[in-house]
């Protein structure tokens, strides 16, 4: 009986973490080199087109709403420049966002490279703050230029506690399932958050801890 008084309390508690967590913001800062599409991948996420060309010294803010799991959320997304430019405006949205969209070119392996970097920084920017992380391998639509395997992306997720998965902002294939993966694991790691440290400890192998 006690037990499942705990269970009910427990299960109050998250609904309350999610009811908070579902009307505020979800901050996500997306990551990576110049030319391995992670502004076509937030325009395509944000208002489903595909733009070629994009000016790469730009960073910018996107907003939009959209339903996760049945649920309306607000997702905030940094587009990051790939460049050294705006490093200070970068760590300070890495130390404050939810969740990070590292993303490479899976046909290009020094971005792959660069990518797992972007991830080591972060972990040293969070000081120890828990955060959600997917892994992006974009332009699966050019294969055939293929220099870094699923095999080789999966087993860098795996190490980073991260999401993984293969993208084409090109025809849109699962840019949308990214972000909203993001967005279930950034409600998640916070309702356990709110349960307690050996709840949070659980979560590493669907969220990066430090």
């Amino acid at each position: 009986e006690e037990t499942n008084k705990q269970q009910q309390q427990q299960q109050q508690q998250r609904k309350k973490v999610e009811k908070k967590m579902f009307s505020n913001n979800q901050k996500i800062c997306v990551l990576g080199d110049c030319a391995v599409g992670k502004s076509s991948l937030v325009i395509r996420f944000c208002s489903n087109d595909f733009i070629p060309c994009y000016d790469p010294t730009i960073e910018d803010v996107y907003r939009k709403q959209t339903p996760v799991d049945g649920v309306p959320c607000l997702v905030e997304v940094l587009d990051t420049a790939g460049s050294n430019s705006f490093i200070s405006q970068k760590d300070e949205w890495i130390r404050t966002s939810e969740g990070l969209l590292i993303v490479y070119s899976l046909t290009s392996r020094s971005s792959f490279e660069h990518a797992k970097e972007a991830f080591h920084r972060a972990q040293e920017l969070k000081k120890g703050v828990p955060f959600s992380t997917i892994l992006v391998a974009n332009k699966s639509d050019l294969d055939e230029q293929r220099e870094v395997s699923s095999r080789e992306g999966k087993k860098a997720a795996k190490q980073m506690g991260a999401s993984f998965v293969e993208t084409s902002a090109l025809s849109g294939q699962k840019v949308d399932d990214a972000f909203c993966e993001l967005v279930r694991l950034n409600r998640k790691i916070s309702a356990v958050m709110m349960s307690g440290e050996e709840s949070l400890k659980k979560c590493t192998k669907k969220c990066s801890i430090l």
